[in-house]
């Protein structure tokens, strides 16, 4: 039957099996990044535990300070008789509503009107009120800080599994107001539900004529009162109910648990779908529980349920300390290369300045404020093409500082200050950092690009830079063409059985090519080339990286070669780098 199966059944087949593998690679990949996730979300856990806790002893103390400072003063034998006395006309007893928000029952304490007069009129409505009063923002702010840090995480865990290097930044409005919003709400429900029962509280003791350690002890009372945590019942479609809702209580150390476990989880959820959401890759999520002993019968039907990508933000968490998340379900037609497409897709959402602080934060860029904008997303794509080529973080470790020609200038004055003495420090200092000018030709460029692009033109057109680099490209690989030869230079090389350095075997290289065909240089890479063997290596590496098809095959012959030797270079280069740190090698006399 195989014989028979036309070129093109062939290929839908092989399609289908690469479909396969990049969604078992990717599944992998997610549980692999879920796991390591899994630590850090424990310990943002942590951290917004011990925030809640401290807002709970920030909020008792600054009440019991209000409490001490205020009360007494107007708490003598005359005014406690009065207060006792007027009490006794009006009804005490408040009408007591609660709220169940973020699964937990709030109660709030209403007094009645003639209350709230006789407050006013004894005098003490101001003090009672200032004692009670409860600031939010301890609880607001921490929850701010770890559910938005959480929101990244959940993001970045996405961005990992369709390895985009971009620093994650929530882009749904929606979401970031459906956090804040949540967060300020559930803040504010505590305080108002600590505010109204210590008024109560209060309000209380007096009438009972209790001593001011006795009204002291109730309010740590109201600090120390369990909270109720509210499980809603389960339905099924048709509104029937599955399982009967019910209700327990915690300790206020155990809410800040539950909080910080069940928050966390929340805001790391709405970070996957908002990731989910800027790959555009994705348009469907699937409900996944954690698969072992803890697993609950609340989120044990859910799994593998498939939801819209915009519909699923309320879905998780189920309940108090859910442990469930998104995982994402990939449409067809984003089967092949979902990855690649995914990362142009999120790219696209970042601005350069962002992505370039992100993939390449060690990479200054200096006085780039004026390029243009097709300019700036060549630098981007051709830093990623020298990490492509040479590795993660080579561009940056062969590239430290870009500028503008100006800049350039500016940095060498500043540093030499004109004087021999400075200069020759500046060269033995800096001549490690790879300091790219761009412009080296005319500081007009940012003045007048068109200009420029005008004079990179004519020294292609006249052969001498190479065909295909008059552009960005063309000057930042030319640039690390130079800095990778340096980085390699005193690299040990193996050649027909001996070792060279690779600089070694560079000048052998260009000096046999030379010999057997003196106008190589000029003929098929460039007249800058002649100016000696660096800026020949720079010239043919810089058109090869940035249009070999537009190279004679012999130039392209010799440009690998030179790759082989770079990459050999960097191999011995990075293998020996810890025993050079610990003086095991000497490069200078190997």
């Amino acid at each position: 039957m195989l014989n028979r199966l036309s070129n093109k059944q062939i290929s839908n087949t092989n399609k289908f099996l690469d479909t396969l593998l990049i969604v078992q690679s990717l599944a992998k990949k997610q549980s692999d990044i879920y796991s390591s996730h899994t630590d850090w979300l424990i310990l943002q856990e942590e951290k917004l535990e011990l925030l809640l806790i401290k807002a709970f002893n920030d909020n008792k103390k600054e009440v019991l300070k209000r409490f001490d400072e205020e009360l007494p003063s107007v708490y003598n034998k005359t005014n406690v008789v009065n207060f006792i006395k007027e009490l006794n006309t009006v009804p005490l007893e408040p009408r007591v509503d609660y709220q169940t928000f973020g699964m937990f029952r709030f109660y709030k304490h209403t007094f009645s009107v003639e209350i709230r007069d006789w407050m006013q009129k004894s005098g003490t409505g101001g003090v009672i009120d200032s004692i009670s009063r409860i600031n939010p923002d301890p609880f607001v702010n921490a929850l701010d800080d770890v559910t938005f840090t959480s929101v990244k995480g959940g993001g970045q865990s996405v961005f990992s599994i369709f390895d985009i290097r971009i620093d994650f930044a929530l882009r749904d409005k929606d979401a970031e107001r459906y956090i804040k919003n949540f967060n300020l709400k559930l803040s504010s429900q505590v305080s108002k539900q600590l505010q109204s029962k210590i008024k109560f509280v209060l309000l209380e003791g007096i009438k009972n004529g209790d001593s001011i350690p006795h009204l002291r002890n109730k309010i740590l009372d109201v600090f120390n009162k369990p909270i109720d945590v509210v499980v809603a019942p389960k339905l099924d479609a048709f509104g029937n109910t599955i399982r009967q809702g019910y209700s327990y209580q915690i300790t206020p150390k155990q809410w800040a648990n539950t909080v910080a476990r069940t928050e966390t989880s929340r805001a790391y959820n709405v970070g996957r779908l908002d990731g989910f959401a800027q790959t555009g890759v994705v348009d469907r999520v699937q409900f996944s529980t954690s698969p072992d002993e803890r697993l609950c019968p609340v989120c044990a039907p859910l799994e593998g349920t498939v939801y819209k990508l915009a519909d699923a933000v309320d879905y998780i968490p189920q309940h108090p300390n859910c442990r469930c998340q998104w995982i994402p379900l990939l449409s067809k037609d984003d089967f092949f290369d979902v990855k690649s497409k995914a990362a142009e897709n999120a790219a696209a959402l970042y601005s350069f300045e962002d992505r370039m602080s992100s993939e390449f934060p060690n990479i200054r860029l200096s006085g780039m404020e004026n390029i243009p904008a097709p300019a700036k997303e060549e630098i981007y794509s051709t830093l990623k093409a020298m990490d492509s080529n040479y590795g993660v973080g080579f561009a940056e470790k062969t590239l430290t500082d870009i500028m503008t020609f100006k800049e350039y200038e500016k940095f060498v004055t500043a540093i030499t200050a004109g004087d021999k003495q400075s200069s020759y420090a500046f060269y033995h200092h800096y001549r490690n950092r790879k300091i790219i000018a761009f412009n080296d030709i005319s500081p007009k460029y940012y003045k007048d690009p068109k200009s420029f692009q005008r004079l990179m033109d004519q020294d292609v057109k006249v052969n001498w830079h190479p065909k295909g680099t008059n552009n960005y490209n063309g000057v930042l690989t030319h640039e690390q063409a130079h800095a990778i030869h340096d980085y390699i230079e005193r690299a040990m090389i193996k050649v027909d059985g001996e070792y060279m350095h690779a600089d070694d075997v560079l000048k052998k290289m260009v000096k046999e090519i030379n010999k057997q065909n003196p106008l190589f240089t000029s003929a098929h890479v460039s007249r800058y080339s002649n100016e000696n063997y660096h800026e020949f290596i720079a010239e043919i590496m810089g058109q090869y990286r940035t249009a070999p098809q537009l190279m004679t095959a012999k130039s392209k012959q010799v440009a690998e070669r030179i790759d082989k030797v770079f990459k050999a270079g960097i191999s011995w280069m990075e293998k020996t780098k810890v025993q050079a740190l610990n003086n095991i090698f000497d490069f200078e006399f190997l």
